[in-house]
């Protein structure tokens, strides 16, 4: 490999380290302070989520997803990764063209890339285990990179370069990777559905807990984010009603 390449490689690699060390563990240092007393979840709706372990698409179907999104879903494509057998990765979407101009919008970099796809879809259903503790305190430990977290992960990262990189044009990329993908690391309680739910910024999705049980559900079909976060909370409660 081209000594560049191995030098960029390795300080990627340990912006990667020193963004788990500073997230993940401070997180978990947060939570061993806070899991003292236990909380309250909706455990009955857990056995009415595993049934959609095999049947996953029935979790949010098509004809549900438009009795709220008044949008036209007739060029709509459907893209799965479920397997025969249960995946808490798996999930399903409805996708169908943008506008062109939607991703220089979006983006606002002035280049032509086409249209961007608009998405509804569904799946990520996960199961804590059955003897787990103080899930809703662990849900929140999971989706709490708050500002002060970020800060101590570009200190971590800036370090790191300080003491294994050497050459400026990997520095330089490097700290542009981490400048792109910090900001990026974040997660927007919303209330008043399930147990718990966060908006993620990373992938336009909706996290729900609800019981032992967690599922996401994928909206993008506005360049308006709110309107994005609105009909995501319409759908989850659209499943959430089912296991009620």
């Amino acid at each position: 490999m081209n000594p560049l390449k191995n030098k960029l490689w390795f300080n990627f690699m340990c912006l990667g380290i020193a963004l788990v060390a500073f997230t993940g563990c401070k997180n978990n240092e947060a939570g061993s302070a806070v899991l003292e007393g236990n909380t309250t979840i909706s455990a009955e709706s857990t056995a009415c989520f595993a049934q959609y372990k095999t049947e996953l698409m029935k979790m949010l179907t098509k004809d549900e997803i438009q009795s709220v999104y008044q949008g036209d879903m007739t060029e709509s494509e459907l893209k799965s990764d479920i397997k025969d057998s249960y995946s808490s990765s798996a999930s399903y979407s409805y996708w169908w063209p943008g506008e062109e101009d939607r991703l220089k919008r979006i983006m606002g970099n002035g280049r032509d890339l086409g249209p961007m796809h608009f998405r509804i879809g569904a799946g990520e259903l996960y199961f804590y285990k059955e003897d787990s503790k103080f899930i809703l305190k662990q849900f929140e430990n999971t989706y709490a990179l708050i500002e002060d977290k970020k800060a101590d992960a570009k200190e971590a990262i800036s370090q790191e370069l300080e003491d294994n990189g050497d050459e400026s044009i990997t520095k330089n990329t490097s700290r542009s990777i981490a400048k792109s993908i910090i900001p990026e690391l974040k997660f927007t309680p919303v209330e008043n559905v399930g147990d718990a739910a966060v908006w993620s910024h990373i992938n336009n999705s909706l996290i729900v807990l609800s019981g032992k049980a967690k599922f996401t559900v994928f909206v993008d079909v506005s360049d308006n984010h709110q309107e994005n976060v609105d009909l995501s909370e319409k759908l989850a409660k659209i499943i959430l009603d089912k296991c009620e």
